[in-house]
């Protein structure tokens, strides 16, 4: 499963705007601004650009990188469940006395 931290991300990249993504995912925007925060520390660098007073998001250099990636990962994680399941198998047990 991608982490809530990179779903956030991409919900953001799509909506252009934090109130909008959030409203998507169905969580609050200081979630998204957690999430968010969370994985520009464990990435150990900015992806948007902040500036006061401005709705809509700028990717920094990194994040446009980052985005890229982000996207590769999603794409394959939805690839995985179009994997056919393998044949269930059956246990059949028979006791006797």
């Amino acid at each position: 499963m991608i982490s809530l931290e990179v779903e956030s991300f991409l919900a953001l990249i799509a909506d252009e705007n934090e109130v909008k993504a959030a409203n998507t995912l169905c969580i609050t925007q200081s979630t998204l601004s957690r999430r968010l925060t969370s994985l520009e520390k464990e990435l150990g660098y900015k992806l948007f650009l902040r500036r006061k007073g401005k709705r809509n998001i700028e990717l920094t250099d990194a994040g446009r990188k980052f985005a890229v990636i982000a996207l590769k990962m999603k794409a394959l994680w939805q690839e995985t469940h179009e994997l056919e399941p393998q044949e269930k198998t059956i246990n059949f047990r028979i006791a006797a006395s």
